[in-house]
């Protein structure tokens, strides 16, 4: 389990560094020894996460607040 934990924490702190070093993925890894394609596929989980954890955003629901709620999303969605 720490292994997966280590692998990922390895990638993410080389992710975060070629994005605040301003590099192209690919000049980062040839940089810094890694397998280009093994960084594209790192950094493209790494935008999925960011992306939704964007989205989504926790909601407290304070008693005193009445009861009917209403959600619309940017799609045309809306659930109440």
């Amino acid at each position: 389990m720490s292994n997966e934990r280590d692998r990922l924490k390895f990638w993410e702190t080389h992710w975060q560094r070629c994005r605040k070093l301003g590099m192209t993925l690919k000049e980062y890894a040839e940089k810094e020894g890694l397998t280009v394609s093994v960084l594209y596929g790192w950094s493209k989980r790494f935008k999925r996460e960011e992306a939704m954890s964007s989205i989504l955003s926790r909601v407290t629901v304070l008693p005193s607040v009445p009861t009917q709620y209403r959600l619309c999303f940017p799609n045309g969605l809306v659930l109440e």
